[in-house]
């Protein structure tokens, strides 16, 4: 009785994976039963023609029924059978022209009708593999097209008559209806696959909720106890490490990750289906993007640390430069639990190496009764995590009605919720029931905000309680320096910025964030609920139909399949349709355009484009620059006078605006085609068949050994083997080999045990079949089901069409020699004629990725200068698309890491470093979007403080992040060493959030704890300009003390930027005195940037680690 509930959900589970597996091969399985008649019945059999067993064979290479869409599966069956058809006809054309220039002899005996077969062959598959690189979606059709062009151009005919035609296009026709209807019989739509893996994030999501909160209020109250045991064991200010995220919470954001890409295909698959249902997915994709905004929040971790793997922290390279230090502060502590310390010295270029901390230092005295008030079971934020699971159990209810399912959720509510949706009447309490839910959302939302402000303002009050105190014991030495900025007694003991208050706080606004996402998310919900009541049955909903989408997307191809064979060539594509433009200004004009001639028009300044054209376009231009501006320097030979005129007329013509555009435009599209991969994949392909093919071209006839053996399935084998990346290529050619064997032992065992008889060889091909279908479709191999599929028929079939029983193991052992010297053809092409190395093209998508972040966080950084958080609709959009892209791109290296451990290397692959690495860059993208949010909504009532204030410290801090992504990326793309000492992100960083904290009235620590951080002259480090900002009333001084001949450069916000700051949670303060909002977001601010700056030191460690660094300072003492 104990273990019955356990038993019954293990049973529950078992019997679903069954049913789902069943669903998977009955369309197979019902497909090679219907295609038995049309081999065994002689009627049937005569009509196809000789080669009626190409049934078997199209059924697994071309209209296979399993994995597909209705929808995707139609547009295979269609345009396979269109574009084979054409093909068909034009092969048949060009076989009678052959036999009439051969006539009496067989074709290819003369060298004209040779060259004509073999110039056929290669324009028809170098046009065919450029698309099949480039267009996913024409794959199978393409697959049947060369299909029957390798079989109707080297079938040995010597007589014109229609046989030539039907004996391949009867096959055709019978296996492409015979697949539709098995589709058909079992429906796999797109619709469906979006509301299961909707349902099943929304499950996620709330389970992420669940854990977020309660590793949060764990973390951080075991860090608050080995604070205050490590200050009452040791007298000092040392901290533990920071809270860092638990293996469930990361676990969780992966399972997010997987439903956000299959959701993603489901939509790109619904938008080119009929679908017959209540509700469209349509009115539910508001799912969709709540998932996405939701990982978001949840990848910058809700106030704790992603822990970082052992390799990804420095050791102690310079342990002699500092031999004083203490690393037994925690050690004694009984609270204290060993962990990685996140040291990367190397990285941020400090020399005295020191226990890298949290950026924001944690003092004793700062009070930790915020936490349980805040955390306690029956208080605010506790309330506000509770109502927002009930509304998102709402939100599950509606997603599982409108799909079609009865409600799994028990939460309370949800029930009545259930019932009223069932109900059959029009009008329901439904929409009132969600509108509760949003009510009490935003209710418990304001509770938390006026909690957190009180919280916000205790801390504030700190000032007169710790003042004295901490000027007598923590200032008195720092007090005899020239520098007294920190002696001012307006300062006190850090309250706000210390790690716990910071932690507090980003914590506290993801969840209020998340919260203000769901309460859109319940509006879209009510609007699918009344489109429920006013539609109570099933209708059909067309779709609209975007061309240029559908023709370059793989919707619906394999959506059901467990892994899809081509999965990485599949999502090669993306879309570098952007209407961005590259405007470049010139050093001695930086953005000096009145504020009221600013205007959308003016985005591409602000924003960079991340297209890898721009860039080669880009560098063209600058390149006509430069020689336009050293033209007169150019050394000038003596040529006759009218060589020097006729030279100069060119010169002037070439270099006009129109004629300059047009040459680079020439140029990039000439480099385009030069460095094209699918032009490459043509020519390998084109090439591959001709080799191939010499034996029918060199040996005509009926007689020859090409057509006793026939030598048309090693260009078939080598066709289905060459694949786009030499991985995929050794992975498919090992898989395909050990199916071709295996199918050739069952044809063989298959027609060994039947002997001729077809109702005994017809039972044992559909057993085979199944195997194969079950491998192909439930299994991690499916080239190994799919190639199983087409040998077994093969080699039984041809077999008993010979009536030569003694002949199964000859024809076995020819067949499965035929098909490996095909797969071992693609694999030496594919290996020594332009390779295509994963691992080489990864580390050029990691440094394209890395340049792409830094473009990304400057169009960020000029967004801040020139318009003070001010978002417009506009600019909103630019960063959208920014951001779309980028996480394609990442899309793209996570796949290329797939295609890389299939590579055989002689060097050690490192695929642990490129995949960490990429998860860093992953993290630092998804902190930059997280820092975009959060000074968005509620930033803009500091505009003065957080950003004039400070600009020059803020333009520090993003040429040292800039800088060092840029120095990733290029050694990346070149494999060079990297430099052992770079400017500090991390040391930029606390000096900008001392300046912040010095105009809240409080001090800032260093890293280490030991010294107090004072506003000095920022310019540290790099030569840029000294910023002052006019706009409206403000305008912000340079500082005096700067030098004397240091420029000084006036920011003018943009025209469309309001006058007056607003705040997404409500009124500004009069005089810009900083809300408690804007408080609580400028130190979730700090959070994101001290993540950020983690990620780049672990990069940077990274980047060491596999590629060495230029060593100035040994790691041994020098004598």
């Amino acid at each position: 009785m104990l273990f019955e509930p356990l038993l019954s959900k293990a049973r529950t589970s078992w019997q679903r994976t069954w049913v789902t597996h069943l669903y998977d091969i009955l369309p197979p399985v019902l497909f090679n039963i219907s295609l038995l008649p049309f081999v065994f019945v002689k009627v049937l059999s005569n009509w196809l023609g000789k080669h009626s067993f190409f049934c078997f064979i199209l059924a697994h290479l071309v209209y296979y029924p399993g994995g597909n869409t209705v929808g995707a599966h139609v547009e295979q069956v269609v345009l396979g059978t269109v574009l084979s058809t054409l093909c068909l006809g034009l092969s048949y054309l060009i076989v009678c022209i052959q036999v009439w220039i051969d006539e009496p002899n067989p074709i290819y005996t003369s060298k004209k009708t040779r060259a004509l077969g073999a110039c056929y062959l290669i324009a028809v598959f170098f046009f065919a593999g450029m698309v099949w690189s480039k267009v996913p979606r024409l794959r199978a059709p393409l697959r049947a097209l060369m299909f029957v062009q390798v079989w109707a151009l080297t079938g040995s005919s010597s007589v014109i008559n229609s046989e030539n035609f039907t004996q391949l296009f009867y096959p055709l026709i019978v296996t492409a209806g015979l697949s539709f209807a098995a589709n058909i019989l079992f429906p796999r739509t797109g619709r469906d696959a979006y509301f299961q893996a909707a349902c099943r994030g929304l499950k996620t999501t709330m389970k992420v909720v669940d854990v977020a909160v309660e590793n949060f209020d764990s973390e951080l109250r075991q860090w608050l106890v080995r604070s205050h045991l490590a200050l009452e064991s040791h007298g000092k200010r040392s901290l533990p490490p920071p809270p860092i995220q638990s293996s469930e919470f990361i676990q969780l954001r992966k399972s997010i990750d997987e439903c956000i890409g299959l959701m993603r295909l489901a939509v790109a698959a619904t938008t080119h289906e009929i679908a017959w249902c209540r509700v469209p997915v349509s009115n539910m994709a508001d799912v969709l993007g709540y998932l996405v905004d939701f990982k978001t929040w949840i990848s910058c971790g809700f106030g704790l640390e992603v822990p970082l793997l052992p390799f990804e922290l420095s050791t102690r390279r310079y342990k002699y430069l500092d031999e004083e230090e203490d690393e037994t502060a925690f050690r004694d502590t009984a609270a204290y639990e060993p962990h990685q310390d996140v040291d990367d010295t190397p990285e941020n270029t400090q020399q005295d190496e020191e226990n890298v901390q949290p950026s924001a230092p944690f003092t004793a005295s700062v009070p930790t009764n915020d936490v349980p008030e805040i955390m306690g079971q029956e208080k605010p934020m506790k309330e506000l995590y509770s109502v927002l699971q009930d509304a998102l159990a709402a939100v599950l209810v509606v997603t599982e009605v409108s799909y079609g399912q009865n409600p799994t959720t028990t939460r309370p509510g949800t029930l009545e919720l259930a019932e009223e949706l069932q109900k059959p009447t029009k009008r329901s309490r439904a929409c009132q029931i969600l509108s509760e839910r949003k009510d009490a959302l935003q209710k418990a939302i304001q509770n938390s905000r006026v909690k957190l402000h009180k919280m916000v303002q205790s801390r504030q009050c700190l000032v007169d309680k710790y003042r004295n105190s901490f000027l007598q014991d923590e200032t008195a030495q720092e007090a005899k320096s020239e520098d007294k900025a920190h002696t001012d007694p307006n300062l006190h003991s850090p309250s706000l910025f210390c790690p716990d208050m910071c932690a507090l706080s980003f914590y506290s606004l993801s969840l209020i964030e998340v919260s203000y996402r769901t309460m859109r998310l319940l509006e879209s919900a009510s609007d699918t609920v009344e489109f429920y009541e006013k539609h109570p049955k099933d209708k059909i909903h067309f779709p609209v139909l975007n061309f240029s989408n559908w023709f370059f997307s793989s919707s619906g191809i394999g959506l059901f399949q467990n892994v899809s064979e081509n999965t990485m060539v599949n999502s090669v594509h993306s879309s570098s349709n952007d209407d961005g433009q590259d405007a470049p200004s010139s050093p001695d004009k930086p953005f000096e355009k009145k504020a009221q001639e600013k205007s959308e028009d003016d985005l591409p300044e602000l924003f960079d484009d991340v297209r890898r054209t721009n860039m080669y376009q880009a560098y063209a231009m600058n390149t006509v620059r430069a020689s336009n501006t050293t033209s007169s320097f150019e050394h000038k030979l003596r040529r006759p006078f009218l060589f020097n005129d006729i030279r100069n007329l060119v010169h002037r013509f070439s270099r006009k605006p129109n004629v300059l555009r047009a040459r680079i435009q020439i140029s990039a599209f000439c480099r385009r085609w030069k460095e094209s991969r699918h032009v490459r994949f043509g020519i390998k392909l084109a090439s591959g068949v001709v080799v191939l093919c010499i034996p029918a071209f060199v040996l005509p006839g009926s007689d020859s050994w090409w057509s006793n053996n026939h030598g048309q399935w090693m260009v078939i084998s080598f066709i289905w083997c060459l694949e786009s990346y030499t991985g995929d290529s050794i992975r498919m050619s090992l898989c395909r080999i050990l199916g071709t064997l295996s199918g050739v032992i069952m044809g063989i065992i298959s027609f060994e045990i039947s002997r001729g008889n077809k109702y005994g060889l017809g039972v044992l091909v559909v057993l085979c079949e199944t195997v194969a279908s079950s491998i192909r479709m439930r299994s991690s191999l499916p080239p190994l089901g799919a190639v199983m599929g087409v040998t077994v028929p093969v080699v039984a079939l041809v077999t008993f069409f010979n009536e030569h029983y003694d002949t199964a193991w000859l024809v076995g052992v020819t067949r499965g020699y035929m098909i490996c010297i095909g797969i071992v053809t693609a694999l030496m092409i594919n290996t020594f004629m332009w390779p295509y190395h994963a691992r080489i093209k990864l580390g050029q998508k990691l440094s394209w990725l890395a340049s792409d972040l830094q473009t990304m966080y400057m169009n960020m950084t000029r967004h801040m200068f020139y318009a003070g958080f001010y978002v417009s609709p506009e600019s909103h959009a630019r960063f959208a698309d920014f951001e779309q892209k980028l996480r394609a791109n990442i899309s793209k290296c996570y796949l290329l890491i797939n295609v890389m451990n299939n590579e055989i290397s002689l060097v050690p692959k490192p695929t642990v470093i490129m995949t960490q690495m990429l998860v860093r860059l992953e993290s630092i993208f998804d902190l930059l979007v997280g820092l975009r949010l959060c000074r968005e909504h509620g930033l803009q009532s500091l505009r003065q403080k957080v950003i004039w204030d400070v600009a020059n410290l803020r333009q520090e801090l993003a040429s040292t992040v800039m800088l060092n992504l840029w120095i990733i990326g290029q050694s990346m793309l070149t494999r060079s060493r990297m430099p052992q000492f770079l400017p500090s992100t991390r040391r930029t960083l606390e000096e900008l959030t001392a300046a912040l904290a010095y105009n809240l009235g409080e001090v800032f620590y260093d890293r280490s704890h030991k010294e107090v951080i004072v506003p000095r002259d920022s310019r540290h480090i790099f030569d840029a300009p000294n910023l002052q900002y006019r706009s409206h009333d403000y305008f912000m001084k340079t500082q005096s003390h700067s030098r004397p001949h240091d420029s000084v450069v006036t920011l003018h916000l943009a025209g469309r930027t309001p006058a007056v700051p607003s705040s997404a949670w409500g009124e500004v303060p009069p005089n810009n005195t900083p809300s408690a909002d804007g408080v609580l977001y400028l130190l979730s601010e700090h959070v994101l940037l001290s993540q950020i700056v983690s990620c780049l030191e672990a990069l940077l460690h990274l980047n060491r680690y596999l590629l060495g660094e230029l060593q100035i300072v040994s790691a041994d003492p020098i004598v």
